[in-house]
């Protein structure tokens, strides 16, 4: 990691583990889905008998409470990151969803090239070009496994692809909607086949699935909780 490490899309940056434990919550649960740390303000106004909508402005938490009792589904499908830092030319969103009951997937796309360290390089690339990337979240983290948009083939990347179209809305954050166009023509038009230097071979040990691509468990989103 460099002196800016926190300024980056990769989990190393944004991933941590979220361990809840209190009065009337459920007893040795282990979730799977990835929540925000941003919904743990809501969580606390109303365990403190408040709500964020009591709120003298307007704020963007939810509450994880009633997830946390049992009693309702997590608040979000999906949980967002991003950031605009010109000054070092670091511009990106993130969206993570678990798309099914074992798998989740982490879409990352960046106005200008995905920043890799402070000087914003990857193996020499120097291209200025959008960018969208795919991983599947698991125990370890996502950057480490094959990115998915350039290692699959056939019906595995376009079920991977029509995935990444569909968390492409949720990549909107303030009045940046030129997410939403950059990193779709990125994802449809193919283009990680011209800008990236990757392996096409077909992830080993995989095989595509209803639903998804994946045949093994994956675990641990953003924060996954531990009561």
């Amino acid at each position: 990691f460099d002196i800016l490490g926190k300024v980056v899309p990769w989990d190393g940056a944004s991933r941590v583990p979220l361990i809840i434990s209190g009065p009337g919550l459920q007893k040795n649960v282990v979730v799977d889905s990835p929540v925000s740390t941003l919904d743990i303000v809501g969580t606390f106004l109303e365990a403190a008998g408040t709500s964020p909508n009591q709120a003298q402005q307007q704020m963007d938490t939810q509450s994880l409470l009633p997830f946390l009792k049992g009693l309702q589904s997590l608040p979000r499908d999906t949980v967002k990151s991003g950031l605009t830092y010109i000054a070092i030319n670091k511009d990106y969103r993130v969206v993570v969803k678990e798309v099914n009951k074992t798998s989740t997937l982490k879409l990352v796309c960046c106005a200008q090239r995905c920043p890799w360290g402070i000087f914003n390089v990857l193996e020499g690339r120097t291209n200025t070009d959008p960018e969208a990337f795919v991983f599947a979240v698991g125990e370890t983290p996502a950057e480490e496994g094959p990115e998915l948009l350039s290692t699959l083939e056939g019906d595995a990347l376009e079920e991977v692809k029509q995935q990444a179209l569909d968390l492409v809305p949720d990549l909107e954050q303030g009045n940046y909607e030129s997410y939403l166009y950059k990193c779709a023509k990125f994802i449809e038009e193919e283009q990680w086949r011209d800008s990236r230097n990757m392996s096409h071979d077909s992830l080993p040990g995989l095989a595509l699935i209803p639903g998804l691509l994946l045949n093994h468990n994956v675990s641990i989103g953003l924060a996954p909780g531990r009561q």
